[in-house]
């Protein structure tokens, strides 16, 4: 058994603000942080799908509902994704401009939206 103690950190954040991966293999979940200090924790166990249009825009579909995620040069997000690394997004100004960065953060809750979009669109 792992103690904490023993456990690598992951990246530090001064490396690249906008996300953090795991150096040890899969985490059970993502650190969504806003600049104005809103905060979520979502388990890999309740993402059903990522949509990656490749240009600006990451929609992490979890069964409580969307959390979309846009800024520019998210690629290395979706890699880390893939391999369940990706341990926090973060809404940051970019380091240099091939860097990822991230604008901004929409957390939804299922509740929210039903009232005004059905659950499954035609």
């Amino acid at each position: 058994m792992i103690r904490s103690s023993e456990r690598k950190s992951t990246n530090p954040r001064a490396e690249n603000p906008s996300f953090e991966k795991s150096d040890q293999g899969p985490e059970l979940g993502i650190s969504f942080e806003k600049k104005d200090g809103a905060k979520r924790f979502a388990l890999y166990s309740f993402l059903s799908a990522v949509d990656f249009d490749n240009s600006g825009t990451l929609v992490f579909r979890y069964t409580f509902g969307p959390i979309k995620v846009k800024g520019k040069a998210l690629q290395p997000l979706w890699e880390h994704l893939r391999t369940c690394t990706l341990v926090r997004v973060c809404e940051s100004e970019s380091l240099s401009s091939e860097a990822p960065s991230i604008s901004e953060i929409t957390l939804v809750d299922l509740r929210d939206i039903s009232a005004v979009e059905p659950l499954f669109p035609e």
